[in-house]
């Protein structure tokens, strides 16, 4: 299964590129998102700190298949399919009344 992963913002500082494709032979086949993103942490060491699977997720890291949001507690039942692009973004900052 292939899945094109895009890193944006510091992420790809961390990454060191702003986009690959994840081909993983079958005995480790990526199923979930949440497989995906262990994916990229093998690849990706730097990663580790920023991507860890869970609830706790959202804080770091936000996930988004084909252009649609999936929240850190779904990605462990967001099924993946060949040709999925995943955007790895980091939280969005800033707000609050001037």
């Amino acid at each position: 299964m292939k899945a094109t992963v895009r890193y944006y913002g510091y992420l790809q500082i961390l990454a060191g590129v702003t986009e690959e494709v994840i081909d993983e032979p079958d005995a480790g086949r990526p199923n979930s998102l949440a497989d995906l993103i262990e994916a990229v942490v093998r690849r990706r060491p730097n990663l580790r700190d920023v991507c860890v699977v869970g609830p706790e997720l959202d804080r770091n890291l936000l996930v988004f298949r084909n252009h649609e949001r999936v929240p850190g507690r779904s990605l462990n039942q967001a099924a993946l399919a060949d040709g999925d692009a995943v955007d790895l973004v980091p939280p969005l900052g800033g707000g609050g009344a001037a």
